[in-house]
């Protein structure tokens, strides 16, 4: 019983991510899961894809009676996505463990220190003609989606992270999507890119279904928490936190890595 409240303090902590931030729910919810739940880090990884799939699944619902899908934007970029994360989870079963451990929390503290130095709102560009590649979704706009979703998906495979906290600023620098339009269509990228990461890593990985279950319920329980905290809090103070709390995990995966190369 232990490990199941564990594993539903891990997805109380992914929801809030999810609702607070609109991503990043996995690169908290992966060291949680491996050093405080004690899974080994490919099913951990798994797991993570199957509750940030089931959250942004939800996330998309949301959206798009909102109308602030993309659809076509989200398909093009999920094309290259799904097939980038099949491949980038293959490529880790040939890696081992502490070297992903240890790339994972090298990336931690890199996102860390780029989301410290750019504002929430970083990705415009003065000048820039509003919601160009969001209002007619060009040629041009289609190529830059297939090379996102390529890059994207590869990190969302290997790591075995939704990438949101990716996609979402570079469909702004990218593509010229407005805010919510960016977050959105994000999600909808997200849970289809995420369903190839986890078909790469289905055959060979026991999911633990009853953690599973646990940190799904309590994802839930997270982004309703989220939701009504949103109000709340300012937008820069949870950027900076989350920045902070990622580089804060992404440190101490490496100190953790480098003491268990010490003989």
């Amino acid at each position: 019983m232990g490990h199941d409240l564990l594993a539903a303090f891990t997805g109380v902590v992914v929801g809030l991510a999810l609702s607070l931030i609109g991503g990043g729910g996995s690169v908290i919810g992966i060291p949680l899961l491996v050093y405080l739940v004690g899974l080994p880090v490919q099913p951990a990884m798994a797991l993570s894809l199957v509750v940030v799939n089931y959250s942004a699944l939800f996330g998309t619902w949301r959206a798009l009676t909102q109308g602030y899908v993309r659809g076509l934007a989200a398909l093009v970029v999920s094309l290259t996505g799904a097939v980038g994360a099949w491949t980038g989870a293959r490529a880790h079963r040939l890696v081992s463990e502490d070297i992903v451990l240890g790339g994972f929390g090298l990336l931690l503290v890199g996102l860390s220190a780029w989301m410290v130095k750019r504002r929430p709102g970083g990705g415009e560009r003065p000048g820039a003609p509003e919601e160009t590649c969001a209002q007619r979704f060009s040629v041009g706009c289609a190529g830059k989606a297939l090379m996102l979703g390529w890059g994207v998906g590869l990190i969302t495979g290997f790591f075995g992270i939704g990438g949101g906290f990716l996609i979402v600023p570079l469909l702004r620098i990218l593509l010229d999507f407005p805010p919510r339009v960016a977050v959105g269509t994000s999600l909808c990228i997200v849970a289809l890119t995420s369903v190839g990461g986890i078909v790469g890593h289905w055959d060979q990985v026991d999911l633990h279904v009853p953690i599973l279950w646990w940190t799904l319920g309590g994802s839930l329980a997270g982004m309703v928490i989220g939701g009504r905290l949103l109000a709340l809090v300012h937008e820069d103070w949870l950027h900076r936190m989350f920045a902070l709390l990622i580089g804060f995990l992404g440190v101490g995966m490496l100190s953790v890595q480098s003491l268990r190369l010490i003989p």
